[in-house]
């Protein structure tokens, strides 16, 4: 195969992608990641992104032929608010065909017993795809802080109570020396 073969956007999207795989494995660091990744934006030749390869070991023929799409917090984030309100959607949609039933039926109460039914369902039992019900990155990381906070909160806890014994020590020291020294003199 020729080397000096020009790339095409795809094979270099694709080297990028490969990149991104070995990046999630754990095989490069961040700076060398970003740096491989501008250096294959960058390449005009086949050689180029081989040199980008020379020390990862080589991919299985089937991760090779799929490409893997990498995506940015900011990308995912943008996609789960695109769809962020299905569920009240729902919700709204059930109560209005339950209004138009129950007037149209005469019998208010038997049609307005759906929506309840429907709140409890999506809300509380969480029926439907996962993705409704996916914490989002930003209440993982809110999640992730409070865990934080209250692991500190409990260190100073331990911390102060430890100086409290410490203190409680020295002080029973102090008074035992002073005890003796004062038995002794007399």
């Amino acid at each position: 195969m020729n080397d000096r073969v020009r790339l095409s956007d795809d094979e270099r999207a694709q080297a990028m992608s490969l990149l991104g795989t070995a990046f999630s494995q754990g095989r490069l660091g961040v700076d060398e990641y970003d740096a491989r990744c501008q250096a294959a934006a960058r390449a005009q030749y086949r050689y180029e992104i081989e040199q980008l390869f020379i020390d990862l070991p080589p991919l299985p023929v089937h991760q090779v032929d799929k490409s893997v799409q990498v995506y940015s917090a900011e990308e995912i984030e943008a996609a789960r608010q695109a769809s962020r309100y299905p569920k009240a959607g729902i919700l709204a949609l059930t109560s209005i065909i339950a209004l138009w039933i129950s007037f149209a039926n005469q019998n208010p109460t038997a049609a307005l017993v759906a929506i309840p039914t429907v709140f409890v369902l999506l809300y509380i039992l969480k029926i439907g795809p996962s993705a409704w019900n996916a914490p989002s990155p930003r209440a993982l990381n809110k999640r992730r802080v409070r865990e934080i906070k209250e692991a500190e909160r409990q260190r100073a806890i331990e911390r102060r109570a430890q100086r409290l014994e410490l203190q409680h020590e020295l002080k029973n020291s102090a008074y035992n020396f002073a005890r003796s020294t004062m038995q002794r003199r007399q």
